[in-house]
């Protein structure tokens, strides 16, 4: 069956979130102020570990193509922008 889950972010460059394979990445936005991601999954296929990247505006992108870039987020009264980038080879 297919489901549509979150999963909040910490703001720390690289994490791993255990998702359903073929989750396909929806969005990125602010919920009660914490960056979610949502993802559209079909709930009986097995999980693995999906990395997901923050990147902050002027830093250096030091991964692989193995991503590909899915939104970005304001926070700190829109002083700070961030942008999330989602492993592909999932």
């Amino acid at each position: 069956m297919k489901s549509i889950w979150k999963y909040p972010l910490r703001l720390t460059e690289h994490q791993y979130f255990e998702i359903p394979v073929r989750a396909i990445p929806l969005c990125i936005e602010l919920q009660n102020g914490t960056p979610t991601i949502w993802f559209e999954v079909e709930t009986t296929n097995p999980k693995k570990d999906r990395s997901i990247r923050i990147i902050g505006t002027g830093e250096e992108l030091d991964f692989s193509e193995l991503y590909h870039y899915l939104g970005s987020f304001l926070i700190a009264e829109d002083s700070l922008v961030f942008h999330v980038y989602v492993e592909t080879s999932f």
